[in-house]
């Protein structure tokens, strides 16, 4: 498939357009997830579809640690357990997977943005 590639791109920064472009998407969906669910995790009403997830899975990422201790309050934060919404979880996981991806390595849409 690299061949492909080769014939139809007219130059480099068109490659790093369509490198970081899937990337970009995924973090801006990844994140809406993560504040929907960050809003209707702060919602008392949705307490049956809430899930409890360690109060240390906050603490991996300085950003969305402080939005989410904001959102939720400082006491719900440091208690041993959170209350959180499953589209929290989803869009921390595509944040993540987002993030990998873009590492300056081999194959993965870094490497092509850095090639």
């Amino acid at each position: 498939m690299g061949w492909w590639f080769k014939s139809i791109l007219p130059d480099r920064s068109t490659k790093v357009d369509i490198s970081i472009a899937g990337p970009v998407a995924g973090a801006a969906l990844s994140f809406s997830m993560f504040a929907v669910g960050l809003s209707l995790s702060s919602n008392p009403g949705a307490a049956g579809d809430l899930v409890q997830v360690p109060s240390m899975l906050f603490e991996g990422s300085l950003l969305l640690g402080l939005i989410s201790r904001a959102t939720l309050g400082y006491a719900a934060m440091h208690a041993a357990t959170v209350s959180i919404h499953p589209l929290v979880i989803a869009g921390w996981c595509g944040l993540t997977t987002s993030a990998f991806n873009m590492l300056p390595v081999g194959c993965l849409d870094g490497g092509r943005a850095v090639q």
